[in-house]
């Protein structure tokens, strides 16, 4: 299929346009997928460590996560 899609291409230009919608659709259910990955593995793993040091934690919310993934995807430059 990409190998079809390239063939077809003439002068650098595109055959066929992009739907625009459709990547800020994929953009944006990834964006949520990794994170409810880090909203499901923090509240996994949080509060195994944190008995261990005898403190009390939260479990963290969609919100949080997403901007924990912000944080780090910034940080890293990903």
């Amino acid at each position: 299929m990409i190998t079809k899609f390239l063939i077809n291409q003439v002068g650098g230009a595109k055959s066929k346009s992009v739907n625009m919608l459709m990547i800020l659709a994929i953009m944006t259910l990834s964006f949520v997928v990794r994170a409810l990955i880090v909203q499901i593995s923090y509240n996994y793993l949080t509060p195994k460590m944190a008995a261990s040091f005898n403190i009390t934690q939260r479990q963290i919310t969609l919100v949080d996560a997403m901007a924990l993934v912000i944080l780090v995807g910034c940080l890293l430059g990903c």
